[in-house]
């Protein structure tokens, strides 16, 4: 059986994501911006004029407006009309977006978040917001890792760094307002003079945003249906925004004290608080709490396509330490339980006081590890699939029906991400496709050229010019 499948074509692709909701030209005055993303960056209408964008399968979510299939959010380029009217009423919004700079002291434009005056949000409007930003931060970021643990990524859209909101909006009273749990101020006589991009994240827009479809369009019907009318607030649903948060924040960068293996090992115990809390609601294995054996369950109901099986199937026997040997009678475990059972070892070990080295960090070996195969890149691979079986979960705890046949299904989840590539070569090792054969996906993809593990160069025992 062939590792990859063959390429799509243009008949078997999944069909392209619905178009936004459009917007009548009389209400753009009715929107507000509500918050500032200055590390993410929209195209602009000149820019588009030079894409195909006639293109029925092209899927670039720097193409702008990300809506989620909403009406009443959306993240957009400064220059949207929606913007620009609020800007015009209120002289605080115009000079907030006009003094953002990089590092380097040159302008960039920042997308921005709006809402609606009228938005029927739930009670509670930053939890809407900010589940809205996750929900599109986790579906780019995902199919960045399970592309980077293959060496096929996005070097940069790995992070949630880049997605912060800027911690600032406009008063009713016209006043630019800073607010962070550690402060509050509210600043007057035309606002702030500068505002900067974050420097310690990279921007992500340029060249291509590029999100897991599936992911993208479940989640959003989900925000839909937790935050616009009717409001349906379960278990399921509220583990799963939950869930999201923590996630967002396992994904960040590691630079609290300079990205030392203590900063990835918090993070590894972040991601398995993100997989246990979508494990918790009773009908998991018929299980009241969240541990291994519940995620595991979880990660194993995951609806894998027919060739996939072998995701179910226990590992092989390893061989006797000498000759004599008894074989172990332990169940062997299965591919995804391998690669569980390694990163809750490692969350015990730094979370409990176990002598800890960077090896706890690449369980595959350095060697494999400088292909991407570590257990960051595992982690985020794991909660990937974790979403997938969580959303079918919810979806037959319903009564909705399936999204069309197993093998759609199939292709929508794993022909753009390569999560079943990524999984393969983090369990066996076997898998690494030809340079050159890299080269094309990256082309066809849209992915950057540049690729470089997802750990430090000092862990691997490398020099930052030795890597690829």
């Amino acid at each position: 059986m062939s590792f990859l499948r063959p390429p799509m074509t243009y008949d078997d692709r999944p069909p392209p994501p619905s178009p936004p909701p459009s917007v009548p030209a009389a209400s753009v005055d009715r929107w507000n911006v509500v918050f500032v993303l200055p590390n993410v960056r929209m195209r602009t209408a000149a820019q588009l004029a030079h894409e195909d964008t006639a293109d029925p399968y092209r899927y670039d979510l720097s193409d702008g407006p990300i809506t989620l299939g909403s009406p009443w959010l959306a993240v957009v380029h400064p220059e949207d009309a929606r913007v620009q009217a609020h800007a015009g009423r209120a002289p605080a919004v115009r000079s907030l977006l006009s003094i953002f700079r990089d590092e380097m002291e040159r302008p960039v434009q920042p997308a921005v978040l709006i809402a609606h005056a009228q938005a029927p949000l739930r009670r509670r409007r930053l939890d809407a917001v900010t589940g809205f930003r996750n929900v599109v931060a986790l579906a780019v970021l995902l199919e960045a890792r399970a592309g980077l643990a293959r060496q096929v990524g996005r070097e940069g859209a790995q992070w949630s760094d880049p997605w912060d909101f800027y911690p600032a909006d406009v008063t009713t009273g016209d006043r630019v307002h800073m607010h962070s749990p550690a402060q509050v101020s509210i600043l007057d006589e035309g606002g702030p003079r500068l505002a900067t991009t974050f420097p310690h994240a990279p921007n992500v827009g340029t060249p291509r945003l590029l999100a897991d479809r599936y992911l993208l369009r479940r989640l959003g019907a989900e925000w839909r249906r937790r935050y616009e009318p009717p409001h349906v607030e379960d278990d399921d649903g509220t583990a799963l925004f939950r869930s999201l948060e923590i996630a967002y924040a396992a994904a960040r960068i590691p630079t609290y004290n300079g990205g030392s293996i203590h900063d990835y090992g918090v993070q590894l115990a972040l991601w398995v608080s993100a997989l246990e809390v979508l494990s918790w609601p009773a009908g998991y294995g018929g299980k009241t709490g969240a541990n291994e054996d519940a995620t595991r369950e979880l990660l194993e109901s995951a609806p894998w396509p027919a060739d996939m099986r072998w995701v179910r199937s226990p590992l092989p026997p390893k061989p006797p330490a000498y000759p004599k040997a008894q074989a172990s009678k332990r169940p062997r475990p299965t591919p995804v339980g391998d690669v569980l059972a390694k990163l809750y070892a490692a969350r015990n070990a730094f979370l409990h006081g176990n002598p800890v080295d960077a090896d706890r960090l690449m369980p595959w070996g350095r060697k494999r590890a400088g292909d991407g195969a570590t257990l960051p890149n595992a982690a985020g691979v794991l909660y990937r699939i974790a979403l997938h079986a969580h959303l079918e979960q919810m979806a037959r705890a319903r009564g909705e029906q399936a999204d069309g046949s197993r093998q759609e299904y199939a292709r929508e989840v794993f022909d753009h991400a390569h999560a079943e590539e990524a999984l393969r070569l983090l369990v066996t090792g076997s898998y690494r496709r030809p340079a050159a054969e890299r080269v094309d996906v990256q082309v066809r993809a849209g992915y950057g050229p540049g690729l470089t593990p997802h750990l430090p160069p000092d862990f691997l025992g490398e020099s930052a010019d030795d890597l690829p």
